[in-house]
């Protein structure tokens, strides 16, 4: 979406990759791959920018800003889980629930996706319903 903040024309989307690894773990190459696609601006990128737009808008101010201004991870706290986040999570759920496919797989650390998104569920907004 650089097209359309950055009014160019177009651009380079660059994807590097190690590549492989061996038994040890180590790439099979030294050098890796790269994969380079020029975008060009277009009514398809423009639709699509129109579509994310607001969603990048929101995420900066609700998730990126204030972890900028307050960095919760250089404390070594849970990341923030802001209130649109924690409602599309409910969402997901319900639709789930709905289809019949029940709880959600269980995370690598294994707690279920319902209790990571709901374990301290929003201090901020509690305290604004108070």
């Amino acid at each position: 979406m650089q097209l359309h903040i950055t009014n160019r024309q177009w651009c380079d989307f660059v994807v590097w990759t190690q590549g492989r690894l061996d038994k040890m773990g180590n790439p099979e190459t030294k050098e890796g791959f790269i994969v380079i696609t020029r975008i060009y601006k277009s009514a398809e990128t423009l639709e699509k920018w129109n579509k994310m737009k607001s969603k990048l808008e929101n995420f900066f101010r609700e998730d990126l800003a204030p972890e900028i201004v307050d960095s919760r991870v250089d404390r070594n706290m849970k990341i923030r889980q802001p209130l649109y986040r924690v409602e599309a999570g409910k969402r997901l759920l319900a639709k789930k629930a709905e289809k019949g496919q029940g709880e959600p797989t269980k995370t690598r650390k294994g707690k279920s996706a319902r209790k990571l998104l709901f374990e301290d569920e929003l201090p901020a907004k509690k305290a604004r319903e108070d």
